[in-house]
């Protein structure tokens, strides 16, 4: 059965486990973790975090497209021409109550003409999006309110797998709730799931996550927000005990960017990596099975700029270790645009120090948008001067191609050059018209190594 990730859009319902109980002894229970019978039980702590958590919905259509519909055509298909329905969402988590700020998942809010917020006490509020980030799913909203409820920012770099948490949210509408459970795994990432455009980092819990439940909050035991709930992986859309949730650190990032500047500024350091494996750690004279190797470096970037090269491997990031691949990807990916940070790596066995930043440069680079080409998957690029096979070829190089592209299912591969365009020759970027790019079907005359070929698209 093939399994995959829905994202879901709510909070949950009350599971409290004899095992969670059986754990702790009386004697040991966390005094604010007790009745004032010395029950043990969450409901001291709930009642001080609950009303920090909201409901939000959302009007998908705009004025304008609600001004060309025709209550003609409409009777005609059988329907009837009426204002456009609100829809249940998801959940939100007020992090400032003096300014009403309160935080989400993109994917909650995406699409909205207008979004409204439900507090507990059942106060309603059209919101503001501040800003919203689709790489991380994180969404900042903003409300006119007063007697706000807040919930404290939790430091996510330490939670620990077997840490009990709570998630607090609303599953299939159901109103508020809430589940327990433990963190089950740190660092994970969904690419084989169909997410691999995002920076990923989460949490994963077995607390019941359901459809209701994105934007909710995942709190630890002191009662910090320590994650946003965001994704289960299910082969049936409902909970099957893996849930994840964007970590607050990761959130803290991309809020104080959103309320900077409205939206988050992106560039690229430059480099093309993968994940260190066992066979390496000899080969390269590395000191741990940890880190990322630079497959491929940017001409022009800021990772050229600062000496970086093929072959290097990358083992932290100010002073913080890299993991493998995909960490490296995600602290690059939260660093501001044009901040300086240290980087070091191992290079012939020795370690170097780097410092360096994330700059706005234009690496020649074009990824195909999504729906609107054939080549939907594949990023395109200059032929590089320092190309000796191709020196004195003209036309676009396949920087990368996604595995799971129509593109890649034809037969073109990473490094192919295509040399014409349904019989037009095409030179390099800049002088290739975005049309001729998006035209279905797509004959592409690809040159690979000496060999020239056909590949069609449509």
């Amino acid at each position: 059965m093939k399994h995959k990730v829905n994202k879901s859009i709510g909070i949950t319902a009350l599971t409290f486990s004899f095992a969670l109980l059986a754990s702790f002894a009386h004697a040991n229970w966390p005094i604010g973790l007790m009745t004032e019978s010395g029950k043990p039980s969450l409901a001291p702590l709930l009642e001080t975090r609950t009303a920090a958590i909201v409901h939000i919905s959302k009007v998908r259509e705009t004025r304008a497209q609600r001004s060309f519909r025709d209550p003609i055509w409409d009777r005609f298909r059988g329907e009837q021409s009426s204002e456009p329905e609100e829809h249940f969402t998801g959940s939100g988590v007020v992090i400032d109550s003096d300014n009403g700020y309160l935080v989400t998942n993109h994917h909650v809010i995406d699409g909205a003409a207008e979004v409204y917020v439900t507090l507990q006490d059942l106060r309603r509020f059209q919101a503001t999006v501040v800003g919203s980030d689709e790489p991380t799913d994180v969404a900042l909203l903003q409300i006119d309110a007063s007697d706000l409820t807040a919930l404290p920012l939790g430091d996510s770099d330490q939670i620990k797998v077997g840490d009990f948490v709570i998630a607090i949210g609303n599953p299939f509408g159901l109103g508020q709730t809430v589940t327990t459970g433990i963190v089950s795994g740190l660092g994970r990432n969904l690419p084989p799931y169909g997410l691999s455009h995002s920076l990923e980092d989460f949490i994963q819990t077995d607390a019941s996550i359901n459809p209701g439940n994105s934007g909710g909050a995942l709190i630890d035991l002191d009662g910090n927000f320590v994650g946003i709930n965001t994704a289960i992986l299910s082969a049936s859309g409902t909970s099957s005990g893996i849930g994840f949730a964007i970590p607050s650190n990761m959130a803290k990032s991309i809020i104080n960017q959103l309320l900077e500047y409205g939206n988050i500024k992106r560039g690229l350091f430059g480099v093309q990596v993968r994940s260190v494996t066992p066979s390496m750690v000899d080969l390269y004279e590395l000191p741990t099975r940890e880190g990322a190797l630079v497959t491929r470096v940017f001409p022009g970037s800021s990772a050229e700029q600062a000496g970086i090269q093929v072959e290097d491997v990358i083992v932290s990031v100010n002073s913080e270790e890299i993991e493998d691949a995909s960490d490296l990807q995600n602290k690059l990916g939260l660093q501001r645009l044009g901040d300086e940070f240290e980087l070091t790596l191992v290079r012939d066995g020795r370690e170097k120090t780097f410092r360096t930043s994330i700059a706005a440069v234009d690496t020649g680079l074009r990824v195909m948008p999504e729906d609107t080409s054939p080549l939907h998957g594949v990023t395109l690029s200059d032929i590089p001067s320092t190309n000796r096979l191709y020196r004195q070829v003209t036309g676009l190089m396949v920087f990368e191609i996604d595995v799971n592209s129509q593109a890649y299912t034809a037969g073109l591969r990473s490094d192919d050059i295509i040399l014409r365009i349904n019989r037009r020759p095409v030179s390099d970027l800049e002088n290739t018209d975005e049309r001729l790019l998006n035209q279905n079907p797509l004959f592409l005359h690809v040159l690979r190594d000496r060999a020239q070929f056909i590949i069609v698209l449509q």
